[in-house]
C-alpha cells in the first residue's frame, strides 16, 4: 500500500523507449554506465566506484523527487528491461519554474536516435506537466553530438560559461543552452489578433447595416441593431 502523500513516479513512453523510475536493482547498470570513460568524458562528474555508492545515489533520486529538487529516469528499450542510460532534471526550482536537463547513454547506443527521443519526451513532460518555463542544458564546448541534439529539439545557445568546471585540474569552457515554454505567449498573441479581427468585422457590419437601415423605417433599424447585438453576444460566448 502506498504511503499517504507519496507521489507516484511518472513513467514516460516513446516509440522505442520507456523512461521509468530507477530502482535498486538497476545499480549494476548505473555503475557500469557512470564508470565508463567515454560516457564521463563530457558528463562532468567523477567515476562511480561501488554498488553501495550507487544504491545511495538511487535513494537520493527518490528523495529529490519527493522534495521537487530533481527527477531522474532510467532509459530502457521496450523489448528489454535493462537500462541503456539515464535522463532527468536537476536544479529544479518550483518557484522560478525552471530546471536543467542532463542525459547519458551507453556508447553502444549512441547515434541511433535514442537520446533525441528521450530528450524530446522529457522536455515535453517538463513543460506540460511540471510547468517549467525554462529548461537549461550545460554542454561541453567539444561535445558536438550533444550540441547538435539540443539544437534539433529546439534549444538555443544562451552563452558560454568560462572557468565553470575543473576536471582533472583542467578548466573547461561550457555552453549554456536553453529552451523556454513560449507556446502560451504565442497562443495569446494569436488569440488577441483573432479578437481584434472579430471586433473590426463587427463594427464594419454594424455600420453597413446601420447605413442600409437609413432607407427603412425606424422600427426596422431597431430590429437590425438587435440582430447585431445577438450576433456579438454569440461570438463572446463561443470564445
Amino acid at each position: 500500500m502506498q504511503k499517504r502523500g507519496k507521489k507516484i513516479f511518472p513513467e514516460l513512453e516513446t516509440k522505442r523507449l520507456i523512461l521509468r523510475k530507477i530502482v535498486e536493482n538497476d545499480a549494476g547498470e548505473i555503475l557500469e554506465c557512470f564508470s565508463d570513460e567515454d560516457v564521463l568524458r563530457y558528463y562532468g562528474q567523477k567515476s562511480l566506484e561501488s554498488i553501495d555508492q550507487v544504491k545511495g545515489i538511487i535513494k537520493n533520486f527518490s528523495k529529490g523527487y519527493e522534495e521537487k529538487q530533481l527527477i531522474k529516469w532510467g532509459i530502457q528499450l521496450k523489448e528489454n528491461e535493462k537500462l541503456i542510460g539515464t535522463i532527468g532534471f536537476q536544479e529544479w526550482s518550483a518557484e522560478h519554474k525552471k530546471a536543467n536537463i542532463s542525459y547519458a547513454l551507453f556508447p553502444e547506443h549512441w547515434n541511433k536516435g535514442y537520446a533525441t527521443e528521450a530528450v524530446h519526451e522529457a522536455v515535453s513532460y517538463g513543460f506540460n506537466e511540471l510547468q517549467y518555463n525554462r529548461i537549461g542544458a550545460i554542454v561541453f564546448t567539444q561535445n558536438s553530438g550533444s550540441i547538435a541534439l539540443l539544437s534539433k529539439v529546439g534549444f538555443k545557445k544562451e552563452g558560454t560559461l568560462r572557468e565553470y568546471l575543473y576536471i582533472k585540474t583542467i578548466s573547461r569552457l561550457i555552453h549554456m543552452f536553453i529552451r523556454c515554454c513560449a507556446g502560451k505567449q504565442r497562443y495569446n498573441c494569436k488569440h488577441k489578433k483573432k479578437e481584434h479581427g472579430e471586433m473590426f468585422l463587427f463594427l464594419y457590419l454594424y455600420l453597413l447595416l446601420e447605413r442600409t437601415c437609413s432607407f427603412f423605417s425606424a422600427s426596422n433599424t431597431v430590429f437590425f441593431n438587435f440582430l447585431c447585438f445577438i450576433w456579438h453576444c454569440s461570438l463572446s460566448f463561443y470564445k
